[in-house]
């Protein structure tokens, strides 16, 4: 009997007997680094990268339909792959190794183009495969191929297509989006309003809306300011009758430094960043209003009798101060040519008449007259509110620019003048770099 060992020997010639008279080719093993190939014919495998758009490869220019365990005579081999229009094409040379696997891995390179797309409204959204590109324009790179462009807008009927992105090009869409109008009996717009941006009829909430939201934008665009008045002229008119009719009476002496009417130098100071603006006053009333009429005024202050007499001879005669301050904070909109603001704040203000006369009551029947000339104060403190214009004609630093302002105090209010003044002047100003 033959023993476990020669009868495996046996059969192992056996086979190899049987395939050597046979052609064909057998494959033995799993796919690894080498492969055992028995036969007349001497052959290799290769395996291909699949295509990401399922194009076929073509070897020695014919159609292989596989791209995993291709059986190959060893041997060059040219191989080529059609990329279209959203890829790179192949085209390389492979050698095939007798019995064993070549893999050969292939870099797909995406092909590019420019795309522009513009929208009507300017605020429409642009959505291209579903995600969000741009608003109004876009113009950018995108890879070649099928792509999915949707453009939408609330009150607009919306635009999808799909359009096809030609490589190494510029393409571009203008996409028109159709107003929704409804029933015709309910929404004539067109017929009211004529063809315009507007049409359909927005909403007002909508419009103030878009309103808030482009001052908010510009507004904040706006430098950092320092602006210093450097000579302005000041006239004001007193609401209250009764002050009006007595500082009426103090029109003589200097125009400079007189805070009613006349000219200030260097007295006012702005400060804005953004559009946020601040500023400081001092009133000028150094050089004071004269009265300097020929005959005598009496004024009631308090249950006292004063007079305002004027002696021409010495030219000595009751005088009129308005010394204030104030601080203000609103906001402004413009750039450094155009500038507009709203200020709001107090302003704290002494009037003080020298000179003026006051009489002794004297007994009844005493013909004597007898006084002494004395001072008379008062409290002016009002809330104020100021608008400002200003017009640069060149836009530079310390660039002189003209301004003009109006300001208000309450008509109704507590005190004595409510105050209405205009100013005009020259401003001296400053801007950061950065901003506008």
């Amino acid at each position: 009997m033959f023993k476990k060992y020669e009868i495996a020997v046996l059969f192992f010639l056996v086979v190899a007997v049987a395939v050597a008279d046979s052609d064909s080719v057998e494959v033995v093993g799993s796919p690894a680094d080498t492969i055992y190939i028995f036969g007349d014919r001497v052959n290799g495998i290769l395996n291909l990268p699949t295509p990401p758009n399922g194009l076929p490869y073509l070897i020695n220019g014919q159609i292989e339909e596989e791209n995993k365990r291709i059986i190959l005579p060893a041997g060059e081999y040219n191989i080529s792959w059609n990329g279209g229009i959203e890829y790179e094409s192949v085209d390389t040379t492979v050698n095939v190794e007798v019995g064993r696997i070549s893999n050969v891995n292939f870099r797909f390179r995406n092909r590019t183009a420019t795309i522009y797309i513009e929208t009507e409204p300017e605020e429409a959204k642009i959505f291209i495969n579903g995600k969000l590109a741009g608003v109004g324009i876009i113009f950018g790179q995108i890879n070649a191929g099928r792509h999915s462009i949707h453009v939408s807008y609330k009150g607009y009927h919306s635009n999808e297509q799909e359009v096809t992105i030609f490589p190494d090009r510029v393409s571009k869409f203008d996409v028109v989006l159709e107003p929704i109008y409804g029933d015709d009996s309910m929404n004539r717009c067109l017929e009211i309003y004529g063809t315009y941006e507007g049409c359909p009829e927005y909403r007002k909430i909508d419009e103030l809306r878009r309103l808030g939201k482009f001052l908010g934008e510009y507004l904040n665009k706006q430098p950092f300011s320092i602006e210093v008045s450097a000579v302005s002229l000041q006239y004001r008119m007193a609401g209250n009758k009764d002050f009006h009719n007595i500082i009426s009476l103090f029109n003589d002496g200097s125009l400079l430094g007189a805070n009613y009417r006349g000219f200030s130098v260097f007295n006012k100071l702005w400060i804005a960043k953004s559009f946020v603006i601040a500023s400081a006053e001092y009133g000028q009333g150094f050089s004071g209003l004269k009265y300097e009429k020929p005959y005598e005024v009496n004024i009631s202050h308090k249950y006292n009798d004063y007079y305002l007499i004027y002696n021409e001879y010495t030219d000595v005669g009751p005088s009129l101060h308005l010394r204030s301050y104030s601080g203000q904070i609103g906001v402004r909109a413009g750039d450094r040519f155009v500038s507009v603001a709203l200020l709001w704040g107090y302003q704290r203000e002494k009037m003080i008449i020298d000179g003026v006369y006051k009489k002794d009551r004297q007994p009844v029947g005493d013909d004597k007259q007898t006084g002494r000339y004395t001072s008379i104060e008062k409290n002016n403190h009002n809330y104020i509110t100021t608008f400002r214009a200003t017009v640069t004609p060149k836009a530079a630093v310390f660039t002189p620019t003209v301004f003009a302002e109006l300001s208000l105090t309450p008509v109704s209010g507590y005190e004595v003048s409510n105050w209405v003044s205009m100013r005009t002047g020259v401003i001296i100003p400053w801007w950061s770099t950065s901003g506008i």
